[in-house]
């Protein structure tokens, strides 16, 4: 107990730790140029997404040398210490407590305060215990933290085969890296939860921005971090608040630079769009916007042309010098910058034309359909159908914004209200035509939260409109406390390990199925071992021999060996070609009935099995075999499976090619 209790410590520890070097940093550089016209409560909040960026970047400048090695890592976390420790002292501590009274006296003074505050300060306490847990999503054992810890395996950024998800954007990726370095994946997880709160703080900025008075901005904090598809991502090393916490700063100095005309706002607009780029695809569709958002802002002020196309030049070569550099590393890897999308355009390495229509395949499967109906009922089946787990927008939102937002025609006449709401609304039909994925709206989220904030204040003073609000507001926050509740805190159950009272293998084997078997063969296998994964969810986080998955498809070349091979003796010496010294397996997956193998496939592989490979752990349907021309063995019984997908199992319901 004393051992986890100790660890728990220096966790926090550490995410302090980063969040002084990270906003130190930004401080320093920012105090370099003329921050005069920023608000002094903004400026911590744009010194850490500045920090953010720089932090992000030094890490892949290192990696992009191969010099991701102690001494290179720890020489750069000093160097950064260093311009952390002159940032901060450049940044006035005053600026923390500026204005105190007024602050005292606009929110403390008001009992609905107190109110907000015992709803969301208990939802924080909630999201610190789980985040003190291991991680266990998906996506974080399958790229997010197994891409940064293959890369500090092999030095450096390199290809990684099979992976498509490790091409996507990695800014995000690379603060996880450090992470991996300092400790381990809670501390990943410790950080996301600390770009939580930051995102928290640029609500409350926006809010104010847009109109809304200090009390009034807590409910859209309420607001934003009840939404359960937040909360659930805030205690797991994803990207997605990555990316809404650098959409919410990238919009501040946006209206800050339509307000006063700054150079400095402009130019930090322009950078924090570059990092969202850096972060995910989905964010692509902010650059065509904010540049439209500069010539409207331009037209609206009378702005010379020259004038103009000076600012548009300035916004989008500074979005572009930020937001290339992992598009051009994909270039440069895969020749496909928007690799493993538009294979029929750039093509892209490691894919072919199977690869990639099943990706297309994939991606349109989220949703509840795309006739022209089901896009007219897609507000209502967001708010009330969509769940977790499940093809069915994989996430969960509650009712609080469909029953709010109408209200916020009463806002008409605030310019800055207006121009969130018609980028979300663009925002939302660009999402709306790719994949539908809640967690792809959590930017989108954050910005309405702001108008939901704003409105509070407009309406305070036309008592039924108000109370209907809080009404929603408070009904929506019920809805989704007994969501996260449910879905995160019971089903998790993270005292037990907070306590030491349960062993990090035991919790894990509690909620993965299939990580006894990654631990078995991590604890008995040779370090020079190559194991070939097919339907083990790609959780390559758990290997620390060199393995193989096809990601997304994880039977694909497995499956093309097969029909390429004539014989099973045949198929057994393609796999010895590869460099494979095991196989490990969902029988469930790739011997069942629904199994995407053919029947003369599926009897071909077992016969390889029977004749060629040696039995060395089974629990329940997975299997771990060795690669032996001389062992036999008899083989396993066939099972059915539910899915051509991998994980369809997840999604609730099957996906046919």
């Amino acid at each position: 107990m004393i051992s986890i209790f100790f660890m728990h410590i220096l966790t926090i520890l550490l995410a302090f730790f980063w969040f002084f070097v990270v906003t130190g940093t930004g401080a320093f550089f920012l105090k370099r140029t003329n921050p005069d016209d920023l608000r002094n409560p903004e400026l911590p909040f744009l010194s850490f997404g500045t920090g953010l960026v720089f932090v992000g970047y030094s890490v892949f400048v290192l990696g992009a040398v191969g010099l991701y090695r102690p001494v290179a890592l720890t020489l750069l976390m000093a160097f950064l210490f260093i311009l952390a420790v002159i940032g901060w002292q450049r940044m006035s501590m005053g600026l923390f407590f500026v204005s105190h009274q007024s602050i005292k006296k606009s929110l403390f003074a008001q009992k609905r305060t107190f109110l907000l505050l015992a709803l969301i300060i208990p939802l924080g306490v909630i999201g610190l215990l789980l985040v003190l847990t291991p991680e266990i999503g998906r996506d974080a054992l399958s790229y997010h933290l197994a891409v940064p810890k293959l890369y500090l395996k092999q030095g450096g950024i390199h290809f990684i085969d099979g992976n498509i998800a490790a091409a996507y954007p990695q800014l995000a990726e690379m603060h996880y890296l450090l992470a991996l370095f300092l400790q381990d994946d809670i501390l990943a997880k410790a950080m996301q939860f600390t770009i939580l709160g930051a995102t928290l703080w640029g609500i409350i900025l926006l809010t104010r921005t847009v109109g809304a008075d200090l009390s009034s901005a807590l409910w859209a904090v309420l607001i934003f971090l009840s939404v359960p598809s937040v909360f659930r991502v805030s205690h797991t090393a994803y990207s997605d608040l990555f990316v809404a916490f650098f959409t919410l700063a990238a919009f501040l100095c946006f209206l800050g630079w339509a307000q006063n005309r700054s150079d400095v706002r402009l130019i930090l607009a322009g950078v924090f769009t570059g990092a969202a780029v850096a972060c995910k695809y989905t964010t692509l569709i902010i650059i065509p916007l904010g540049c439209l958002g500069v010539l409207v802002f331009s037209v609206v002020n009378k702005t010379p042309s020259l004038k103009a196309l000076r600012d548009l030049f300035l916004y989008g070569a500074v979005t572009t010098a930020l937001g290339s550099p992992f598009y051009l590393k994909n270039w440069f890897f895969t020749g496909n910058p928007f690799y493993p999308f538009f294979f029929g355009v750039f093509g892209g390495r490691g894919l072919d034309a199977d690869q990639a229509r099943l990706l297309d395949l994939f991606v349109q499967n989220f949703g509840m359909g795309r006739r022209w109906i089901d896009y007219l009922l897609l507000p209502w089946n967001l708010s009330f159908r969509a769940a977790f787990d499940s093809v069915a927008f994989d996430g969960v939102i509650g009712p609080v914004f469909l029953f709010t937002l109408p209200f916020a025609v009463g806002l008409y006449r605030n310019a800055a209200a207006l121009s969130i709401l018609i980028f979300s609304f663009v925002s939302f039909l660009f999402w709306a035509s790719s994949a539908q994925e809640i967690r792809f709206l959590i930017p989108v989220l954050g910005l309405l939260s702001a108008v939901i904030g704003a409105m509070a204040t407009f309406y305070r003073k036309r008592k039924a409109v108000y109370f209907f609000l809080v009404g929603v507001i408070i009904t929506g926050f019920a809805y989704n406390a007994y969501s996260i509740i449910v879905h995160d805190f019971m089903k998790i159950k993270p005292l037990r390990y907070v306590a030491g009272l349960e062993s990090r293998e035991d919790f894990l084997s509690r909620l993965i199925p299939v990580y006894p078997m990654y631990r078995f063969a991590d604890q008995n296998l040779p370090d020079r071992a190559n194991i070939f994964l097919v339907y083990m969810k790609n959780y390559t986080f758990f290997c620390k021999q060199d393995c193989y998955s096809d990601s997304l498809f994880e039977a694909h070349m497995l499956g093309k060996m097969l029909r390429e091979a004539s014989s099973a003796k045949e198929f057994f010496e393609m796999i010895q070609q590869r460099g494979f010294t095991h196989i490990m397996y969902d029988e469930r997956y790739l011997t069942g009935d629904w199994s995407p193998l053919s029947p003369e496939e599926k009897n071909k592989f077992v016969e390889c099995q029977t004749r060629f490979l040696f039995l060395l752990k089974r629990i329940g349907p997975y299997r771990l075999y060795r690669l032996s021309a001389d062992t036999k063995h008899i083989p396993h019984q066939n099972r059915p499976f539910s899915s051509l997908f991998p994980y369809a199992s997840r999604y609730g319901r099957r996906c046919q090619a």
